[in-house]
């Protein structure tokens, strides 16, 4: 059986936009609004994707503090970092291409709905 594609399913952060800015950004802003030093930029790009209360545990974060460290994140990302996303080269005009074939395109993040809408 040959059905023809009708929806296409992308996602958003490494997929159509490259968020490692933004996130990384406001990564080490967290870190230093809370006291932590700093981790090298390998590890902070090892941070993203994965939950922070995975990863900021190994960074020698404290589990008592990591929703601290999170929401400090978060004041920055939510007023700066999101907006440091780039949408990769071509994919507007891929985007456009499967619209205009008829596909349905959704979006898969997971990040709140309205932070994804503001991206």
């Amino acid at each position: 059986m040959n059905t023809p594609t009708t929806h296409v399913l992308l996602d958003l952060d490494g997929t159509i936009s490259d968020s490692e800015a933004g996130i990384g950004r406001s990564l080490v802003h967290a870190f230093t609004e809370c006291g932590y030093d700093v981790p090298d930029r390998e590890t902070i790009r090892s941070m993203i994707g994965p939950p922070f209360e995975v990863s900021f545990p190994k960074v020698g974060i404290h589990v008592d503090d990591i929703e601290r460290v999170i929401a400090a994140y978060r004041v920055r990302y939510e007023d700066v970092g999101l907006f440091e996303n780039e949408m990769y080269e071509g994919v507007p005009e891929m985007m456009e291409a499967l619209r205009s074939a008829g596909h349905t395109i959704s979006l898969a993040t997971a990040k709140p709905q309205d932070t994804a809408i503001r991206i």
